[in-house]
């Protein structure tokens, strides 16, 4: 089977066992976009224009962490720039700027809504945001949304940053003490931080002030996921624990965040190259397939390590796309 009509029967059976009115709905609605983009295919292209056009009258069953979710995310904006949904260059404006004016931290990044005192950050937050502004700057030739887009990555890169290994930990603010940080190196989380420099390195013009330091983020952080590959090229719950399951969707966020640097080559082997050979080799057989190799564990799916969220005597109302403490799940 052609792997776009492979990408395009996954998106199918997600509508038929998800509603897309979530974070992660639109994030799969962003990859329909791009397979549909790279089909050449009217149909398609039409569909996507469709589901976009939805946007932002369509309702949210609850509160939204940022403003670009009511628009259709990334999705909308990369659709706008890329020229495969017209463009609505007063509505991306407006709903750039309401993101832009989210809830600050001390550190002036944006942060749980209701959490500013304890400065909530967590790391999902640089692809929520990031790849969002960045489109959106792009089409509106406003550098002010790049800049921020940009800066809202790299300052979360740094508060959660374990320079002992290179990895990112996954919140800060969610603990007793304000100013802690989760211990885990969760691997969709730094998956979220990989592929918010992945988006600023393969767009990002080359001559932008910001280039060279989205460039060189971006290789330090594939060097430090590459040490923590697996024998089977895919990663861990926590990366740096060796009994840990190998875990569905941060090998993915890994293998996608490291394509541009295969493409470009710009990072020092075998960092970008080990993510991508080592990880095509071993999804065939475990997340494409229902049979398993008796040599490759079962994948652990979508569960973040656990943290410690404010007391129970504060309870919070359920957002989406924020840090949750749901039990492990494996992969039948």
């Amino acid at each position: 089977m052609h792997t776009l009509e492979l990408a395009f029967r996954l998106y199918r059976r997600y509508e038929q066992v998800e509603t897309i009115d979530n974070y992660y709905g639109l994030l799969a609605l962003y990859g329909l976009c791009q397979a549909a983009k790279a089909s050449g295919q009217a149909e398609r292209m039409a569909e996507c224009r469709a589901l976009l056009a939805q946007y932002p009258e369509k309702a949210w069953p609850f509160p939204c962490n940022f403003a670009c979710y009511r628009l259709g995310g990334h999705a909308q904006a990369w659709a706008m720039l890329t020229g495969l949904a017209p463009r609505r260059n007063a509505l991306l404006a407006r709903y750039a700027g309401l993101t832009m004016a989210g809830s600050r931290c001390r550190d002036d990044l944006l942060c749980m809504p209701g959490m500013e005192v304890c400065s909530a950050i967590w790391i999902d937050t640089a692809t929520a945001v990031t790849p969002f502004m960045l489109f959106a700057g792009l089409t509106l030739d406003r550098d002010d949304f790049v800049e921020f887009g940009a800066r809202q990555c790299f300052g979360l890169y740094d508060a959660l940053l374990d320079a002992d290994c290179g990895l990112l930990h996954q919140c800060r603010g969610f603990l007793d003490n304000p100013g802690r940080r989760s211990a885990d190196h969760w691997s969709r989380g730094n998956g979220w931080a990989y592929l918010a420099l992945a988006e600023l390195v393969k767009y990002l013009p080359r001559d932008h002030h910001l280039r060279a330091e989205a460039q060189r983020r971006y290789c330090d952080l594939s060097g430090a996921i590459a040490r923590c590959q697996s024998p089977h090229g895919l990663w861990r719950q926590e990366m740096t624990d060796a009994a840990c399951r190998e875990e569905s969707s941060g090998s993915a966020c890994s293998s996608m965040g490291s394509a541009p640097g295969c493409v470009w080559a710009f990072c020092h082997p075998p960092s970008t190259g080990l993510c991508c050979a080592g990880v095509w080799r071993a999804w065939p057989g475990t997340a494409c397939t229902r049979t398993v190799p008796r040599k490759v564990p079962a994948l652990a799916v979508c569960a973040p390590a656990p943290v410690r969220t404010r007391a129970a005597s504060t309870p919070t109302k359920p957002r989406c796309n924020q840090p949750t403490t749901s039990t492990i799940r494996l992969a039948r």
